[in-house]
C-alpha cells in the first residue's frame, strides 16, 4: 500500500470517530433538564445552542456517523466489513426519538448511558471493519 493512500485511510478513521464522539457529547448536553446557566460559567453545547440545539446537532452527528461507512465502501477504499458498525442502527434508533422528544431528567438520564454504549459499540465494530479491509 502506498503512502498517500495509507494517510488517507487514517484522516477518514479519525474523521468517523469525531462523528460518533460529536453524538456522544450531543447526547449527554442534550440531557439538559438540569439547570445550565451561562451566569456560573457553565459551557455546555446545551448552553451555548439551546436543548433544542444540541438535539439538532445529535441528529446531525448521529446522520454523518452512519452515512460514512457507506461512503467509505462505495469509494472503493474499504471492503464490507467497513459497514459492520451499521448493525448499531437499531439501537440507535431507540435513543434518538427518546432524546428529541422528552425534556424531563429522569427519562433522558438512561439514554446518557445508552448513548456512550453506543458509541463504544460503534467505534468497537468500525475498528473491526478497518481492519478486516
Amino acid at each position: 500500500m502506498d503512502e498517500p493512500y495509507a494517510a488517507n485511510r487514517h484522516s477518514y478513521c479519525g474523521r468517523i470517530s469525531v462523528y460518533a464522539d460529536g453524538r456522544n457529547l450531543c447526547s449527554i448536553s442534550a440531557n439538559a433538564a438540569v439547570p445550565c446557566s451561562k451566569d456560573k460559567g457553565w459551557r455546555t453545547l446545551a448552553v451555548c445552542f439551546g436543548p433544542a440545539g444540541s438535539r439538532l446537532a445529535y441528529c446531525f452527528f448521529s446522520l454523518l456517523a452512519y452515512l460514512e461507512p457507506l461512503v467509505l465502501w462505495s469509494l472503493g477504499g474499504y471492503g464490507a466489513w467497513v459497514m459492520l458498525p451499521l448493525v448499531t442502527l437499531p439501537l440507535a434508533l431507540r435513543v434518538l426519538p427518546i432524546v428529541l422528544t422528552h425534556e424531563d431528567e429522569p427519562t433522558l438520564e438512561p439514554m446518557t448511558a445508552r448513548a456512550a454504549m453506543l458509541t463504544f459499540v460503534y467505534a468497537a465494530l468500525l475498528a473491526i471493519g478497518v481492519a478486516a479491509g
